[in-house]
């Protein structure tokens, strides 16, 4: 059986917290979306206004079985990116996991140590099943989603559209 929390827990691996969305969190969502790499990989507005970031963590904080499985991932005290369990099919135990990580937060192993952590928090609640879903291109994901330890199963040929509406 499936137990989504009440409320969404802290997380933590050493240096690195994966906790709660706040209101508070806006500017520095602001500043990361403005990434044209975060633009480009993933589904955030373009242009990405302040709006937007207020809207992102407002919808994040709500109860989980709504927003999904959503975390801040903090370190050394600064948001390095957004980490989640979200299109949560309870019936069938699978979620999907998503992230982005901020631009001074690459090529420290924090997406992939974060994707470890919120997958296993998402096994111990009794998720059967975790996905994730990559763009061909984007090796920095592929790469991240391989060494958490998922496993390329298969290409889902025009599964995600890209930014110039173009298929992959």
């Amino acid at each position: 059986m499936l137990h989504l929390p009440e409320e969404m827990p802290t997380l933590v691996d050493g240096d690195l917290t994966l906790r709660p969305w706040r209101v508070s969190d806006a500017p520095a969502v602001f500043e990361a979306c403005q990434d044209p790499v975060i633009q480009e990989y993933t589904t955030v507005p373009v242009p990405y206004t302040r709006e937007h970031a207020e809207h992102f963590v407002a919808s994040r904080a709500g109860d989980p079985a709504e927003a999904g499985l959503a975390f801040a991932m903090m370190h050394a005290g600064q948001l390095a990116g957004s980490m989640s369990l979200h299109h949560v099919q309870a019936f069938d135990h699978i979620a999907e996991l998503g992230y982005w990580i901020a631009p001074a937060a690459r090529g420290r192993g924090l997406a992939t140590r974060g994707a470890r952590l919120v997958c296993g928090y998402g096994f111990g609640i009794g998720l059967r099943r975790i996905t994730a879903l990559v763009l061909p291109e984007n090796e920095a994901s592929r790469r991240t989603a391989l060494a958490a330890g998922f496993e390329l199963e298969t290409i889902h040929r025009a599964a995600m559209t890209r930014r110039d509406g173009s298929q992959s």
